[in-house]
């Protein structure tokens, strides 16, 4: 095989004996021929746009899933998924994780993602698992990746994990809401510990002992406040938040799962 080239979004082409040889998706691998193929059909293999061999795949909802969307969407999130995949194959998908059809995008290609994130998620998180999501992950406000054996992502995401299923999503939502409110006690804790020591200490009631005293004590009591803030059940923590969602989707995914892609967006 002679000028083999991956083209992101669309597939493998190559040249033998003079022929083109694609391998990918249905309309490019065809070259623009219009070909009826099941909605099933996830790749062609095509010589100089003939088709030759037609390639499927099952998807296999992870039984946590919806539960996991489900949750996200008590946060105050929207989830949509943006798919290469086929409408009627996006649809099915959408329809069993309780995604509204009209947020089910299909056919996009990896500028369709990008683009779309440009219009919609300006305070967006997107969690995608391949080459096809690099562009959507380059415009997102915060990318994220499964730890997967594809290697694509994680240099350009901004956080990786590890645990399957989508769960980390959740948990890193509820970790930052912990955090945001901890860090926001803290702020207001400080402000008025130095604003009612300063003018105790101004007014001249401390004894330069006492606030040799009170100073690592009000360090160790916002340590450890934040601590025990931070260690809090995952699951008992509010579900009232200004953060919506976004989601994306693609069949091909290991071992012929569904890995969704999540945007998160903060509402204002």
């Amino acid at each position: 095989l002679d000028h083999v080239e991956e083209l992101r979004g669309r597939g493998l082409s190559a040249r033998r004996d003079g022929k083109s040889l694609r391998l990918g998706h249905p309309a490019w691998a065809l070259q623009g021929a219009h070909e009826a193929l099941a909605d099933d059909v996830d790749l062609v293999f095509a010589v100089d746009g003939m088709h030759v061999l037609t390639l499927t795949t099952d998807e296999e909802i992870r039984v946590d899933a919806r539960a996991e969307i489900d949750a996200l969407r008590k946060h105050g999130l929207s989830i949509h998924i943006l798919s290469g995949d086929r409408a009627a194959r996006v649809t099915r998908v959408a329809n069993a994780l309780g995604i509204d059809a009209n947020d089910a995008h299909a056919e996009q290609t990896p500028e369709d993602k990008a683009a779309w994130l440009l219009a919609h998620g300006e305070r967006a998180l997107f969690v995608g698992d391949g080459i096809n999501d690099a562009l959507a992950a380059d415009v997102a406000f915060v990318s994220a990746t499964p730890s997967i054996e594809r290697p694509f992502l994680p240099a350009k995401s901004d956080f990786v994990f590890s645990h399957a299923g989508i769960a980390p999503v959740r948990w890193t939502l509820e970790t930052g809401l912990r955090l945001r409110r901890s860090t926001r006690a803290n702020l207001i804790f400080a402000a008025a510990y130095n604003v009612f020591g300063a003018s105790l200490a101004i007014a001249g009631v401390f004894h330069p002992w006492v606030a040799a005293v009170l100073m690592p004590l009000s360090s160790l009591f916002v340590v450890t406040r934040t601590l025990f803030t931070m260690r809090a059940p995952v699951d008992t923590v509010s579900r009232r938040s200004p953060m919506r969602s976004v989601a994306s989707a693609d069949a091909s995914t290991a071992e012929s799962t569904r890995a969704l892609r999540l945007v998160l967006k903060e509402q204002r």
